[in-house]
């Protein structure tokens, strides 16, 4: 029975490849004919493809991975499982393998808004803002090269997912953050990660806006969050960092009132 129920699975339920169908395989079965046809089956089929999307993933086979992803959430669309996989499959595995820019973007920026779509159905699943968060902030580009060609070619996916999305990746990030902590605000993970968030912004904008008092403000409510938390070192060096911007950007400026806020 287990043969042959997998048999239907593989047969039925999946297109042999990407050119058999134009759309998605879990728009072409509702989830009523999941229940109707899987019945008590159900969780044997969910295994099933819980391992098919880990051999496909090992074995390249990107097709059936998304495939597969797409059938666990049409299955079971309580479950965040599928779709954190899903979004984590396209934000670093199909994004690594995009050599131009702008497609690298398209699967980062389509993972954010799998994990946003499925934050407005999974209201209180803290694991979906919480991978917003560390894509956004995550390093976009993946050679092995280092210094200023490295640098630049992030700076340029920065710059355009600044322009496509109307908000800078950090700002976004700390948004995702501010989401995990309305659903698990004593939870230490999201404290220290809403932490480094307020971190990372305040950085930003010091660094590339020269909004040093901005930056100190998400500093201060950063100093208060670690002050509850192991770690306050590290907010402790930024805002040293940007205390020393401000200055220079005084002194840059002969503004002795700049200067003072810095020191």
């Amino acid at each position: 029975m287990l043969a042959v129920l997998l048999g239907v699975a593989q047969w039925g339920l999946r297109p042999s490849a990407p050119a058999t169908s134009a759309r998605p395989v879990a728009e072409r079965f509702s989830g009523a004919v999941h229940s109707a046809f899987l019945g008590g089956f159900r969780p044997i089929l969910v295994q099933y493809l819980w391992w098919d999307v880990e051999a496909a993933w090992d074995e390249g086979r990107h097709h059936d991975v998304l495939e597969n992803l797409a059938l666990l959430e049409r299955i079971d669309a309580t479950n965040a499982k599928a779709i954190l996989y899903m979004a984590r499959f396209r934000a670093y595995t199909l994004a690594q393998a995009e050599s131009m820019p702008s497609r690298k973007l398209g699967q980062i920026q389509t993972a954010v808004r799998l994990l946003e779509d499925a934050q407005v159905r999974l209201k209180d699943e803290v694991t979906l803002p919480l991978l917003r968060a560390m894509i956004l902030t995550a390093r976009w580009d993946t050679s092995d090269d280092s210094g200023e060609q490295d640098d630049l070619r992030y700076r340029r996916l920065y710059e355009n997912w600044t322009k496509r999305r109307g908000r800078t990746p950090y700002a976004e990030a700390l948004d995702a953050m501010e989401d995990a902590a309305v659903i698990a605000p004593n939870a230490r993970v999201v404290r220290r990660l809403l932490s480094e968030a307020l971190r990372y912004r305040a950085m930003e904008l010091a660094l590339v806006g020269s909004k040093h008092d901005e930056a100190h403000r998400f500093l201060r409510r950063a100093v208060a969050i670690d002050a509850e938390t192991p770690g306050a070192g590290a907010t402790l060096g930024a805002r040293l960092i940007v205390a020393g911007e401000a200055g220079l950007d005084g002194l840059a400026r002969s503004e002795a009132g700049s200067c003072g806020r810095g020191l």
